[in-house]
């Protein structure tokens, strides 16, 4: 049960730390088209 829990804490993280890149490179990408 623990360990479910901790990989899922760690997708989770994956997931989040994987929008927060995304967002960072369109702004950069939009900020050079503008």
């Amino acid at each position: 049960m623990y360990k479910r829990s901790k990989k899922k804490r760690l997708l989770a993280s994956i997931v989040v730390l994987i929008v927060l890149v995304a967002m960072v490179v369109t702004g950069i990408l939009s900020a050079f088209l503008i």
